[in-house]
C-alpha cells in the first residue's frame, strides 16, 4: 500500500491511473455535491455515469446540468441499511452537508452552521448498487464522497455486489469531524473482508483519501473461507442432531430399565410366593402321609386343599413365565438402545 502525503490529487486522474488498459464502464459518485468531478470523469470516457445527491435543491441542479443519455442524476441517500425518516443536515458552507453532525470541525470552519434538518428516507448500497447494476465485466469505479457517512456505509453490503466495482475511491474521516455512532470494523477491515485491498491514503483537506482495488485472490481466499464456514457450520448443526437423539436415547434407556426394576422386584415377589406355596404343599403333603389312617373324609378334604395349593402354584408359575418373558424383551431394548448409542458416539 502506497500512502502519499503530497498535494491533493484529482479523482479522474487516480482513475485513469488504475483503469489503464482497461475498458471502463461506469463511474459511480455518491455525494457528488454539485459536480465538481464531472469534467474529470467525461475525460475518462466511461459507458455510463450515477451522480447521486441527497439534498435535494443541489440534486435538481445536477439534474438541469448535466442529466444526459450516459449521465444518471439520482436524488437519494444511500447508507448501510434502508430507514425512514433519517436526518439530513444542511449546513453553511453546503459543501459540509450531509447525515453526521459535524461536531468537530468547528476548529477549521468557526462559522459552521446548520441551515436546516430535513428527515429523509434510506437506500440500503445494496438495494442501490442493484438499481443500475451494468456492464459487469468492465473496470467499474465507486468514488464515495459523504462526510463521515462513509465509516458505517459498507457494513452490511453484499460482497457480490460490491465486487461490481473495480476500484473504490472513499474520502474518509480520519479526524473524526464527524458524529458517527454507528460505526464497527475499521473502513480498511470491512474492504478487505469484502475482497479489496487498500492501494493509496491521500491527505486531502479534511480527509484521507483512499483508494481500494479489487483482489481477485483475496475473493476467491473469502469465498473458499465462506464454503469452509459453510460447511463447518452444516457439520455443528449435524453434530447437535445426533446429541440430541443421544440424549433421546439415553432418556429411553433410563425408562426401561426403571421398567426393568420394577419388572424384577415383581418377579421376585412372585417367587417368594411360589417358594412359600410350595413349602405349604410339602408341608400337607407330609401332613397327609403322617394322617394316613385318619378318616376318609379328612383325606378328602386334604387332598382338596392340595389340589387347589396346585391351581394357584400353576396359575403362579404361569405369571412368573409372562414376567420372565417380558424382562427379556425390556433387557433386549436396553441391549439395542445401548449399542445404538456406543455407534453415535464413534462416528
Amino acid at each position: 500500500m502506497e500512502k502519499k502525503k503530497s498535494m491533493e490529487q484529482k479523482i479522474d486522474f487516480i482513475i485513469r491511473s488504475y483503469s489503464k488498459g482497461k475498458k471502463l464502464g461506469c463511474i459511480a459518485h455518491l455525494g457528488a455535491g454539485v459536480g465538481e468531478e464531472i469534467s474529470g470523469y467525461l475525460d475518462c470516457s466511461p459507458k455510463k455515469i450515477v451522480l447521486v445527491e441527497a439534498n435535494p435543491p443541489v440534486a435538481d441542479r445536477l439534474r438541469d446540468e448535466y442529466q444526459s443519455d450516459n449521465i444518471l442524476v439520482q436524488n437519494i441517500a444511500v447508507a448501510a441499511c434502508a430507514e425512514t425518516a433519517k436526518p439530513f443536515y444542511i449546513t453553511r458552507p453546503k459543501a459540509l452537508s450531509g447525515m453526521l453532525v459535524p461536531h468537530e470541525i468547528h476548529n477549521i470552519f468557526p462559522n459552521l452552521q446548520v441551515k436546516q434538518t430535513l428527515k429523509l428516507d434510506t437506500t440500503s448500497l445494496s438495494s442501490w448498487i442493484e438499481s443500475f447494476y451494468s456492464f459487469p465485466d468492465d473496470y467499474n469505479v465507486l468514488v464515495v464522497q459523504l462526510n463521515g457517512g462513509e465509516k458505517s456505509l459498507f457494513e452490511n453490503v453484499e460482497t457480490n455486489l460490491l465486487q461490481f466495482f473495480s476500484l473504490i475511491i472513499v474520502d474518509e474521516d480520519g479526524r473524526d469531524l464527524f458524529a458517527n455512532p454507528d460505526v464497527g470494523n475499521k473502513l480498511s477491515t470491512t474492504m478487505e473482508r469484502c475482497g479489496f485491498i487498500l492501494v493509496e491514503d491521500r491527505d486531502t483537506t479534511l480527509f484521507h483519501r483512499t483508494v481500494y482495488q479489487k483482489n481477485v485472490n483475496a475473493i476467491l481466499h473469502a469465498k473458499e473461507v465462506a464454503e469452509l464456514t459453510q460447511a463447518r457450520d452444516a457439520q455443528a448443526k449435524l453434530a447437535a442432531e445426533r446429541q440430541g437423539d443421544i440424549v433421546a436415547l439415553q432418556q429411553d434407556l433410563d425408562a426401561k430399565s426403571i421398567k426393568v426394576a420394577e419388572l424384577t422386584q415383581a418377579r421376585d415377589v412372585q417367587a417368594k410366593l411360589a417358594m412359600e406355596r410350595q413349602d405349604k404343599i410339602v408341608h400337607l403333603q407330609q401332613q397327609l402321609k403322617d394322617s394316613s389312617h385318619e378318616k376318609d373324609a379328612i383325606i378328602a378334604e386334604k387332598e382338596n386343599k392340595i389340589d387347589c395349593l396346585e391351581t394357584e402354584l400353576n396359575e403362579t408359575h404361569h405369571r412368573q413365565k409372562l414376567l420372565d418373558e417380558e424382562m427379556l424383551k425390556a433387557e433386549a431394548q436396553i441391549d439395542l438402545i445401548k449399542d445404538l448409542l456406543l455407534r453415535e458416539e464413534g462416528i
